[in-house]
């Protein structure tokens, strides 16, 4: 799924999700919660901005989750303000089976 075609779909599917409201933020490290905290910013705020993803931000994946846990990781670089933004999405299955996003990086 590295090609354009793969990250174009990851990324509607995200998105789609996003309007769903069908996304988690789950912070693995206190990287992100520093820079919201920073920014004077909360995850609405961190989810607004990943609207503007597109094929272009595209940095890495899919990869493996290194937990373990079900669903392929992907890697954006997000410009924003003076910085580009680090951010790492993952879409799997919930125990419904049904699509889940999730945050796990938002930082600079």
């Amino acid at each position: 799924m590295s090609d354009s075609v793969g990250i174009f779909l990851f990324l509607s599917q995200f998105k789609r999700l996003l309007k769903q409201r069908k996304i988690v933020f789950r912070a693995r490290n206190n990287k992100t919660v520093m820079f919201l905290l920073d920014n004077d910013m909360n995850a609405n705020d961190a989810l607004a901005l990943l609207e503007n993803l597109d094929v272009q931000h595209f940095q890495k994946g899919p990869e493996e989750d290194h937990n373990g846990t079900p669903g392929n990781v992907m890697v954006f670089l997000l410009p924003w303000k003076n910085t580009k933004l680090y951010i790492k999405l993952k879409i799997w299955k919930d125990q419904q089976n049904d699509d889940t996003g999730c945050v796990m990086s938002f930082h600079d």
